[in-house]
């Protein structure tokens, strides 16, 4: 990362998209390499910017030494590695220690107000307070539009191409560096309408009468957000969730929180743990730890029967969600339209 103007994006949540968001952005402004944690990665000998998506798992994130670094929250997560939340927080703190210039951190959340950052630090949110805000927010079933707030400072009107407040916020974290770094609002705003998602984040395929969507989110907080984004996109349509968890820990610990967001949908299917890396020792749970908590829901198998039966509940809004290979079931539940 040295001799580029690097950007870290780190956080419990989000960081892919923030990643892919950002590149997108500052690319307009000048080249800018990136390498970002659903496999995509490019740099160009005379790049200005570097993007990194950077992980906190075992403090990986500890290897980095950014000109500028976004933390998006600090929701606890990898309970298999962390000790507590204050671990958890510890790291990130350690994190900021290494960033050169500025820590842009998402000012709306308590936890992230609560971390001690002996670094420059600049808030981004919309709540007041923040140093950098969206305000006048109208958010439609395919585009958002906001007043971007600089310091006190009203420097006009964007409008993007996508929806969802998880959006918004990833937005100003970018904002933020764009102005940092000189880029005027009209520039900005190009940028991130170039932002065409990332792999597995949010992912929609529109088929007949049905939706499928199909996303990574694996820890109660995303699968919440990803939830509200779907019910917001398609206002009148049934939502199916369908989640694969990954790692017995993850559900043991947020069962109750998991149980919560998943109940936001119409109707909810659990896949059972599957892959190698699902079991921990010490812990003796299956899936239906999880489904005696969702009053209604079914566990499915990727299988013919299932995917039949999971097809008759259309027309729907089919929201697949996991870090694992939860595509195969959709792929079967498109054969029976």
């Amino acid at each position: 990362m040295e001799g580029y103007v690097s950007v870290s994006i780190a956080g419990s949540h989000g960081k892919t998209t923030t990643s892919t968001m950002m590149a997108a952005m500052l690319n307009v402004h000048d080249k800018t390499a990136y390498l970002i944690g659903d496999g995509h990665g490019h740099l160009e000998k005379d790049s200005k910017f570097m993007v990194v998506e950077s992980c906190e798992y075992r403090r990986h994130f500890l290897a980095y030494y950014p000109d500028y670094a976004i933390i998006t929250n600090v929701d606890l997560d990898h309970v298999d590695y962390f000790k507590d939340e204050k671990d958890y927080q510890l790291a990130y703190e350690q994190f900021s220690k290494n960033v050169k210039k500025e820590v842009i951190c998402f000012g709306d959340d308590p936890q992230v107000r609560g971390l001690n950052i002996d670094r420059p630090v600049l808030y981004y949110g919309v709540n007041e307070g923040n140093d950098l805000r969206a305000t006048e927010i109208v958010e439609s079933t395919r585009d958002m539009a906001f007043n971007v707030v600089f310091h006190g400072k009203d420097l006009g009107r964007i409008r993007l191409p996508f929806v969802g407040r998880h959006l918004l916020w990833n937005s100003l974290s970018c904002v933020a560096v764009g102005l940092l770094e000189g880029m005027d609002l009209a520039s900005i705003e190009s940028g991130l309408g170039g932002f065409k998602g990332a792999s597995r984040r949010f992912v929609v395929e529109e088929i007949q009468d049905n939706v499928f969507i199909d996303d990574y989110a694996h820890h109660p907080t995303e699968v919440a957000i990803t939830i509200s984004a779907a019910r917001l996109r398609y206002p009148d349509k049934k939502l199916v969730a369908v989640f694969k968890p990954h790692r017995v820990s993850r559900v043991l610990r947020f069962a109750d929180e998991f149980a919560l967001a998943l109940s936001k949908a119409d109707f909810v299917a659990l896949c059972p743990f599957t892959s190698i890396d699902d079991k921990e020792e010490g812990i003796d749970i299956d899936i239906t730890y999880l489904q005696e908590r969702i009053p209604g829901s079914i566990i499915v198998d990727e299988n013919e029967n299932d995917a039949k039966q999971l097809a008759r509940l259309q027309p729907a809004v089919y929201l697949f969600m996991s870090s694992k290979d939860i595509y195969g079931l959709s792929d079967l539940v498109k054969r029976y339209q």
